[in-house]
């Protein structure tokens, strides 16, 4: 072998050594990330079980217990009218971010600024978002904006989008109270092939053969969901990564300038925190959080927080159960009435009348058999403790969801007074104006970032 072939040789077994160690780093990567992943995966499986219950009873399916045909199923939702009734008085001021000058020179820019985010505000159609970020904070207890920077966007000149993702794809740290103190937050969605495929080219190979057939249920929300596309698992991941890294850098006097020498340093490998995007079991992208603030493009909203909990209570979950017994007692209610207007025919098998015959037709004539009995058998009345109970049940829901008569635009029995009726609207609506509040506070970070 002659020297050249040796030295091409070894090369090319140096090139292989090479992309065998990058390989192993890089799956070392994805399995660091999918080990997360699990972790706040099962910390969420409460969740999920308590949002496909709340979506169920905000759309009446949960109370639908598939009666037979004789059977009363009506359904007054509460849950429902409690809901759409919050929500409009949430949005009714149309929220925006408003920028405020510091100083009195600053008045020029801060209206620059303004003018700004009115057309991104306009530009990505935020108001029809947040009823969506409303939504899902009203049934779900937590809502959730992405704020991803799209580089490809306006032919490359990029742009903020802004997507309102359901809590289902978000993964935090199980120990996090807040996403700034989370030490990693996991977005995980099934996006179509074609989708990743154009975001990472180079790629393209390996992409197609992650493509998954079968889809976890609870990645998926109902509402939103689309079948029939080609996928892949999407994950991407913002870590605290608090690695260092050793750099010579040229040693400089008081001017500035360099001096001819060089010393080492230690400074953080990830200063502004690390990102990982992973498809499948591909990763496609690893480094610094591009995102100035050092802080994951998400932001958070939560129904009724809890302390010590990253996730919020929804409207729905205190609901369901006095929602579910008045159903019950309201059919209860509707059949009792059916049986008394449609008592149960007592009649002797040798009475020669034909048990089809008997109807509730007006001016029935029924001919029998001397000596035989027909008649009919009066039920007893219902008992006065069950309309009680379902009005106890009513009244219920109303303070536990804090939407009363007057919430509803309805005038309260007694109270003629105007000033005593808008009075009464305004302390009814304390409750709805701390969750408008928190989604000001939501909304000046949004524009912040």
């Amino acid at each position: 072998m002659s020297v050249l072939d040796r030295f091409r040789s070894e090369k090319k077994q140096k090139e292989k050594l090479s992309n065998d160690e990058q390989k192993r780093k890089d799956l070392e990567i994805v399995s660091l990330v999918k080990s997360k992943y699990n972790n706040a995966y099962t910390s969420k499986a409460k969740q999920h079980s308590q949002w496909d219950k709340n979506l169920k009873a905000y759309s009446g399916e949960l109370f639908d217990k598939k009666l037979p045909d004789y059977k009363s199923d009506e359904l007054s939702n509460y849950i429902f009218a409690t809901i759409e009734t919050v929500k409009p008085i949430i949005l009714s001021n149309y929220p925006r971010s408003v920028v405020l000058p510091r100083r009195s020179e600053d008045f020029g820019k801060s209206k620059l600024v303004q003018n700004a985010l009115d057309f991104e505000w306009r530009r990505e159609k935020m108001f029809e978002k947040l009823i969506k970020m409303c939504h899902y904070a009203l049934v779900y207890g937590t809502a959730i904006i992405y704020l991803p920077w799209d580089g490809n966007d306006s032919n490359g000149i990029g742009n903020v989008k802004a997507n309102i993702i359901s809590p289902k794809n978000i993964f935090p740290d199980p120990k996090a109270t807040h996403e700034d103190n989370a030490e990693y937050i996991i977005y995980a969605d099934y996006l179509p092939v074609g989708e990743i495929i154009k975001a990472f080219p180079d790629k393209a190979e390996e992409l197609k053969e992650q493509i998954v057939t079968m889809k976890d249920d609870n990645l998926q929300d109902k509402e939103t969901q689309t079948t029939g596309e080609q996928s892949i698992l999407y994950m991407e991941c913002y870590i605290k990564d608090y690695s260092v890294e050793t750099v010579i850098e040229d040693e400089l006097d008081d001017n500035g300038e360099r001096t001819g020498s060089q010393y080492k340093k230690t400074r953080a490998k990830y200063p502004n925190g690390r990102r990982i995007i992973i498809g499948g079991d591909i990763l496609l992208y690893d480094g610094e959080n591009p995102y100035k603030d050092g802080r994951p493009p998400f932001r958070v909203w939560r129904c009724y927080s809890i302390p010590n909990s990253f996730w919020g209570i929804s409207e729905v979950e205190n609901l369901i159960s006095p929602q579910l017994h008045m159903s019950d007692l309201m059919n209860s209610v509707i059949e009792n009435a059916g049986l008394m207007s449609n008592p149960v025919w007592i009649l002797d098998k040798n009475s020669g009348v034909e048990k089809n015959s008997l109807t509730n037709r007006r001016g029935l004539v029924i001919r029998k058999n001397p000596g035989t009995d027909v008649r009919r058998e009066q039920p007893p009345s219902i008992p006065a403790y069950v309309i009680n109970t379902i009005d106890v049940l009513k009244n219920d829901i109303e303070r536990v969801s804090g939407v009363y008569d007057v919430t509803r635009g309805e005038r309260p029995a007694g109270v003629t007074a105007a000033a005593a009726i808008s009075a009464l609207n305004e302390q009814s609506q304390g409750r709805i104006k701390l969750k408008v509040q928190m989604l000001e506070e939501v909304i000046s970070d949004i524009g912040a970032m």
